[in-house]
């Protein structure tokens, strides 16, 4: 292969030739071309291309994301050459973005992702791990974090939801029945024949009852369940009904009696990505079931993991007599997650709009656009916007028109109120329903007669309605289902209600139009407000990197970012009231790309809101950006308020007040945003999600929260505890910090100072040490990737830390090292100075990799008492192994890589010592495994031989 490599590298030496007369290489191979020269490499030893670890990758970025991204991927994996924390970094994004393509509409595309993937570990592929990554690293996905509507959305709706499911039949094959919850599953799938794939609770262990005479299973249409249509064109009520069309005797049961018993077969999905393969579809005869009662009995709602529960079951008996159970399995379904297969073909003014993910039934910004003139057009105005104040205004509009272009009905809109129909509706504690209760029935229920609070409030469900894919209420599945059960009332004639008496009320016998109202707490009245709230704040800051901000964006993605700086200092001294909201907006949204580019907003904003207030117009830059809690020099730190989200804290210090600012509500991908200009502050958001902060002048202590956390250091010392965290980044300053990791995916970076980093993750913790004597622990599980960078490191993997391996650089300066009992790789360059490697036992295999330029013939080693001292070349370099000639041999490397592919293990070692000479004082000299001349020296020496082949010889001085 690096014959190829060359030979291309000479094909581009020629192209330059002909065209300039110089035969320079003038750029490195791209993406084409080592694609190109693997397949022919592959070819010519019998091999398809396929069997090249990246040709799955490269097929799958190709046709997902178009030859540009493919060409960037490329750039950045030859960049990383390999090794470091940029090559780490781009492997979990590579399996990160398998990971996700799995659920591609494209069979091809899934099938390549889901196969690469089983050769990714374990530890790697969980859902955990998968999730952590997203919002560390802000990937794009189904259940995007990215230009995309909040989960947090999702989440509060649901969480005052009368939940409904679906019902398919699901047969016990011995291990019982476990399903996992929709907020687990990796499955999309049309349960509801609805036209849309959406995220699903799905079965884990079982089977689904299938036809094969309907052909591969594409949607809840072809399982046994309420999506199925009988005889007549009507859905089945429940997977018993649907599957009783197909007991063509009439005896209460299906075997082998029944014509279509021949084709009934069990889907077990065994892979879990909710496509039907043939190797996972099984006909009941060939399993031995024999016979499936039609007989069911009514579940109290068994739950078999999720929330999906089971509603209904009989008996299946196999052909040993033995029986086990088939089950109406009610999976909940989240039509919040969904996607959309009837995609038009925009024009290019259309494809050149803004763009946001929808969600629900609600489609992207630009595909919504192309169906509707009205939102295009208020689109267009949003963007045209050019201060925050004016996007806030035009921001509840613009929802309402994306919300009008979906063709999906909420609860309400449903409703037709004429006589002969039944109409259900939503009752919220503390307000008031009608205006007049006075008028007669039919005046009395009309939506003129609503009050203006009703109305306001059915209007925000309406629209979460439409954003979630999803009625609160589910008449189909009646209201005495799931967690949150409705209470239902029926209105009467002069505006009062009462208890409706259960039964389903049927249209068509009813003299007049009938109200049902389902009755909302104040609870689930706060959460959804709080769901609505998160969808303006999710929507805005999709938007506002694509139209205000986007001058902003563009400097940072040049040549030249750190000339934002200046951007928006000339923003600010044109309007300083909008040119600091751009700045909090641009840090708050755009972090990733400041992080990117290298660029801190800490000065610019600290000027900016030291000047507001010296001007007065402190008052108003806040009014205009709610959410957002300052504190002058000298003032009480601020306390976020009961129930409100993603608030910014500007905290200026030294503050007065003792207690932590207590950040009890932060929540969703962006969470709180924590700014301590000068230092001296103390946050704990540990009762938050998601928090991000950042350092200031002096100290700072921060405790971050559950969900994925952000930690910037300034030029003071900062305290970074990741707490209870699933994911965190932690990024020092120029102090000495502390940075304490939390439960998941870990990022490190030390940057200047002294620094304490501790990662107690069982997932991956990545540790860039940096500049400074810096000492580093990893005690949790998982694996560590770390490197010391320049300075005086200490490095130590607790005893049963690292679990699943370490990689370890310990960087220029002279470090100590010390190791666990997992396997771990060490890796040393030239002028890395003289390292300390110490080792619990050899439990695990310890490898050393020699970098570039090191060669087998410039190991030299020295014996100091039970220690071996690498020598590495002659220029100071060393490696000293401490206790490695101790008996049992638990202490020393086991094998040795140089950069020539030479592997040296424990007998290369060996021969750089065989002769040991004491000291001149008494000592105890203890002789290998292996050929040893043992020269005791002067003193009273004991020298001890550990093979039949050592040599013992005392000095003239001394009691040997």
């Amino acid at each position: 292969m690096a014959r190829a490599y060359l030979d291309t590298l000479e094909k581009i030496a020629e192209e330059n030739r002909k065209l300039t007369g110089n035969d320079e290489v003038n750029r490195d191979i791209q993406a084409k071309e080592v694609w190109d020269f693997h397949r022919e490499v592959f070819q010519k030893n019998g091999l398809g291309v396929e069997n090249w670890t990246l040709d799955s990758v490269f097929k799958t970025i190709q046709q997902t994301q178009g030859d540009d991204a493919l060409e960037a991927y490329w750039e950045s994996l030859r960049d990383t050459q390999g090794e470091g924390m940029m090559a780490t970094l781009l492997n979990i994004r590579t399996m990160y973005n398998m990971h996700e393509s799995i659920d591609s509409a494209d069979p091809a595309i899934s099938k390549l992702a889901r196969n690469w993937m089983e050769l990714v570990p374990g530890i790697f592929s969980s859902e955990q791990f998968m999730r952590s990554i997203k919002v560390l690293l802000r990937l794009p996905d189904v259940k995007s974090t990215l230009n995309a509507i909040d989960d947090l959305v999702n989440q509060l709706f649901r969480s005052v939801q009368f939940d409904s499911g679906r019902d398919p039949l699901v047969v016990d094959l011995g291990k019982g029945i476990r399903a996992t919850g929709v907020d687990d599953s990796k499955v999309l799938f049309d349960l509801a024949n609805a036209g849309q794939k959406e995220a699903v609770g799905w079965i884990a262990s079982g089977g689904f009852l299938v036809n094969t005479a309907d052909g591969p299973v594409t949607s809840g249409a072809q399982l046994f369940g309420d999506a199925r249509a009988l005889p007549d064109g009507s859905l089945a009520a429940n997977g018993f009904q649907a599957l009783a069309p197909l007991d063509s005797n009439a005896d209460g049961h299906i075997n082998a009696s029944d014509t279509a018993f021949g084709k009934l077969a069990i889907w077990t999905d065994t892979n879990q990505d909710g496509i039907e393969q043939a190797d996972e579809v099984f006909l009941l005869s060939k399993l031995g079931i024999q016979d499936i009662d039609l007989t069911s009995e009514t579940s109290t709602f068994q739950n078999i993991g999720g929330g999906n529960v089971v509603t209904g079951k009989a008996k299946i008996t196999w052909a040993d007599g033995h029986q086990t159970d088939i089950v109406e399995a009610n999976l909940v379904t989240n039509g919040f997650y969904t996607v959309f297969t009837d995609n038009v073909t925009l024009t290019p003014e259309q494809a050149a709009l803004p763009f946001v993910r929808g969600s629900g039934q609600v489609r992207d910004t630009r595909q919504a656009a192309a169906r509707s003139p009205d939102f295009s057009a208020m689109l267009q105005q949003y963007a045209a916007a050019n201060t925050r104040a004016e996007q806030l205004a035009l921001l509840p509009a613009l929802i309402d028109a994306w919300a009008a272009t979906s063709s999906f009905k909420s609860l309400m809109q449903r409703n037709t109120y004429a006589n002969d129909s039944v109409n259900y509706e939503y009752a919220f504690t503390g307000v008031a329903h009608y205006q007049s209760t006075t008028l007669g029935y039919d005046a009395l229920i009309a939506k003129s007669n609503w009050t203006a609070e009703y109305s306001k409030w059915t209007h925000l469900v309406d629209i979460l309605e439409k954003f979630n894919g999803q009625t609160l209420f589910s008449v189909d599945s009646g209201w005495m289902w799931g967690h949150n059960r409705a209470f239902v009332s029926a209105v009467n004639t002069d505006g009062s209600t009462s208890a409706y008496n259960g039964a389903s009320p049927q249209a068509g016998a009813l003299l007049q139009a009938t109200v049902l109202q389902i009755s909302l707490s104040d609870q689930q009245m706060a959460r959804l407000q709080q769901s609505y709230d998160a969808l303006l704040d999710s929507v805005y800051g999709g938007l506002v990197l694509q139209t205000r901000l986007d001058k902003y964006v563009r400097i940072l993605q040049s040549d030249h970012p750190a000339d934002v700086l200046a951007a928006l200092q000339a923003a600010y001294d044109r309007n300083p009231v909008n040119g600091a909201s751009d700045a909090i907006d641009l840090l708050k949204y755009g972090s990733a790309a400041l992080d990117k580019a290298g660029v801190s907003l800490a000065p610019t904003l600290q000027s900016m809101a030291q000047d507001l207030d010296s001007r007065g117009l402190l008052s108003t830059w806040l009014a205009d950006n709610p959410g957002i809690h300052y504190t002058a020099p000298g003032q009480a730190a601020a306390i976020g308020k009961t129930g409100e989200l993603n608030g910014l804290f500007i905290l200026t210090g030294p503050t007065q007040k003792a207690d932590p600012v207590q950040a009890s509500a932060g929540q969703g991908s962006q969470g709180n945003v924590f700014f301590a200009l000068h230092g001296n502050t103390t946050v704990d958001a540990s009762k938050g999600d998601n928090q991000q902060f950042f350092g200031g002048d002096g100290p700072s202590r921060f405790v971050g929260g559950t969900g994925a956390n952000r930690f910037q250091g300034g030029a003071g010392d900062m305290w970074m505890d990741g707490h209870l965290g699933s994911a965190g980044t932690f990024t020092g300053g120029k102090g000495n910090d502390t940075m304490i990791g939390g439960t998941g995916l870990n990022i490190f970076s030390g940057g200047g100072g002294d620094d304490a980093i501790t990662s107690n993750a069982d997932a991956v913790s990545l540790i860039d040490g940096g500049i400074g004597n810096d000492t580093i622990r990893v005690s949790g599980g998982g694996m560590a990737s770390i490197d010391g960078g320049a300075g005086d490191d200490i490095i130590r993997i607790d005893p049963y830390g690292a679990s699943q391996g370490a990689d370890i650089m310990g960087g220029t300066g002279d470090d100590q090292i010390s190791l666990g009992y997992y396997s771990t790789t060490l890796r040393f360059n030239r002028g890395d100075g003289h390292d300390t490697v110490s080792s619990i036992a050899n439990a695990g295999n310890k490898t050393i990799v020699f970098g570039p330029g090191i060669s087998a013939a410039d190991l030299s080693a020295t014996r100091v008492g039970n220690d071996m001292v690498l020598n590495v070349g002659a220029n100071g370099d060393a490696i000293t192994i401490t206790n490695w000639f101790l008996l049992d041999g638990s202490k020393r490397i086991d094998t040795a890589v140089f950069a020539d592919g030479t592997r040296w293990n424990a007998d290369n070692f060996r021969r750089l010592i065989t002769t040991v000479t004491g000291t001149a004082g008494d000592d105890t000299i203890n002789g290998w495994q292996g050929d040893d001349v043992l020269v005791g020296g002067d003193g009273n020496d004991t020298l001890v031989s550990r093979s039949a082949n050592s040599f013992a010889k005392s000095a003239e001085l001394g009691e040997d």
